[in-house]
């Protein structure tokens, strides 16, 4: 699991809440500790059209990503409820593709060179902005995570085209390419994801909190680029192009509350 990273503090012109926030690019360092880990913050951050600054709003988003798998074996993944310091469980499941729509994604888990009946596994994923596009008869992997936090867990998913299975090349292409990555409830992502996300504060809060991240509207910001609550903008990693949506990005006051941060990307 990559690292949520907080870099290095931006200038902020702070707003009333409700009202709008203008950040201006500054330089980067070695990132703080964030809530699951520590890491270097980006090199710099730059406005739209290079002005050196863009506006943010305050007001929050409720947006939401919705996933879940159902495999032809067994049960869904379930949470292991042991608490922040429980290991994760992860489902991982390789397959063809036979359904692919807006929200749900249908594999054949019977492999290339087995002779058996479909083993259909079912993946949801469900999200403001969001049309999932994966072509039919692609070998893809899927990679599913619930990470314990206090009271339930949040989660995380991965959807990458593989360039074979058991030996088979994929029908439909050889590349890497990520469909789709996303987290519900965390901003974290899996090791191949060639980007991390961090955070930073808008200034739109004066409200203490009980410790951790401080009560506040944030910005997610990756691969140099900052995305404001419901904004959807092109974020480039290592020389890849991804359409990245800020789903919500807040924390409140309220000392059980840490389960406000969501998005998705998906390889253009």
């Amino acid at each position: 699991m990559n690292k949520l990273i907080l870099g290095t503090p931006l200038l902020l012109v702070l707003a009333a809440c409700g009202g709008s926030v203008e950040i201006a690019a500054s330089a980067g360092g070695t990132g703080g500790s964030g809530s699951t880990g520590t890491g270097g913050g980006p090199a710099s951050t730059s406005g739209a059209g290079g002005s050196g600054g863009m506006e943010f709003s305050c007001d929050l988003s409720m947006g939401q990503l919705a996933t879940s798998i159902m495999a032809y074996n067994g049960p869904p993944p379930a949470c292991a409820m042991m608490g922040p310091q429980g290991p994760p469980v992860i489902w991982t499941g390789t397959g063809a593709v036979t359904k692919s729509d807006a929200g749900t994604l249908v594999i054949d888990q019977c492999s290339p060179v087995a002779n058996c009946m479909p083993l259909l596994t079912t993946v949801t994923v469900k999200g403001d902005a969001l049309a999932l596009s994966v072509p039919i008869g692609a070998y893809v992997k899927v990679s599913y995570a619930l990470d314990p936090a206090w009271g339930f867990c949040t989660e995380r998913m991965l959807i990458e085209n593989v360039p074979a299975w058991d030996g088979v090349p994929n029908p439909v292409s050889a590349s890497n390419r990520i469909y789709l990555t996303g987290a519900e409830g965390e901003i974290g992502t899996f090791d191949s994801v060639p980007f991390v996300v961090a955070q930073q504060a808008l200034g739109c809060s004066t409200e203490k909190g009980c410790g951790g991240i401080p009560p506040d509207t944030y910005v997610l910001f990756t691969a140099g680029t900052q995305i404001g609550m419901g904004q959807t903008r092109t974020i480039t990693a290592k020389g890849r192009s991804f359409a990245f949506h800020n789903l919500r990005s807040y924390q409140t006051s309220a000392c059980d509350d840490y389960w406000n941060w969501a998005f998705w990307a998906v390889e253009e």
